[in-house]
């Protein structure tokens, strides 16, 4: 789940578009994520964590799960949220 932390997606990132100047791992990551993540909807996040509910043997449709669901959620938008700024500020 944690694909995007490492160096071979800003680096990607960087070669397809051509960025002048030196590879800048920190930009080319929050330019990465920010364009990336933004795609994402509810939907994917809770579907996401059902499959990880059912892996772990736990019911997804209960009360856990929904609450699990709705945590994942926030902590993803606010971790899109802050690659935004970075992207931006960079």
């Amino acid at each position: 789940m944690a694909e995007g932390e490492d160096d071979e997606l800003a680096y990607a990132y960087y070669a397809a578009n051509e960025i002048e100047g030196p590879y800048d791992r920190k930009a080319c990551s929050a330019a990465h994520g920010s364009r990336a993540l933004s795609r994402y909807q509810p939907g994917h996040i809770k579907l996401a964590t059902n499959m990880t509910m059912k892996a772990v043997g736990l019911k997804p449709q209960s009360r856990l799960g929904s609450w699990f669901g709705r945590v994942v959620w926030r902590l993803f938008d606010w971790r899109r949220s802050r690659m935004m700024k970075q992207a931006e500020a960079i």
